[in-house]
């Protein structure tokens, strides 16, 4: 048998190279996993007081940008307009239809571009 080690990718991820993936470890995607999880089940069993008080939250895997150590999370207030509020239910969901249409292209725009260069 062959060295396994030939061939292999380096999947670290760097700021060194634009355009390149940034890549999560296992341990990673397992912790944002099960936040995600903790965090739906709360929104799902609609708990008064909720679990989180907060509607989203960044969370930091390293010390970067706005992040001071590894697992450094910050929450976002997010306000919620009121459902009374005049014309604000029509004027929403244009929003919303907006910025849904805004991330397709996007993503269409993206994956042209990744379509483009492996051909």
């Amino acid at each position: 048998m062959g060295d396994p080690r030939v061939g292999a990718v380096d999947l670290e991820a760097t700021d060194e190279i634009p355009g390149t993936p940034l890549i999560a470890f296992d341990a990673e995607v397992t912790q944002l996993a099960a936040t995600s999880t903790r965090f739906a089940l709360d929104i799902l069993l609609d708990r008064n007081p909720p679990e989180f008080p907060y509607s989203a939250y960044l969370i930091g895997f390293k010390e970067a940008w706005v992040f001071e150590a590894p697992f450094d999370t910050r929450p976002i207030s997010i306000e919620v307009p009121s459902a009374n509020a005049q014309g604000s239910a029509p004027n929403q969901a244009e929003k919303n239809k907006q910025a849904a249409d805004a991330l397709l292209e996007i993503v269409k725009q993206q994956t042209d571009a990744n379509a483009d260069t492996s051909a």
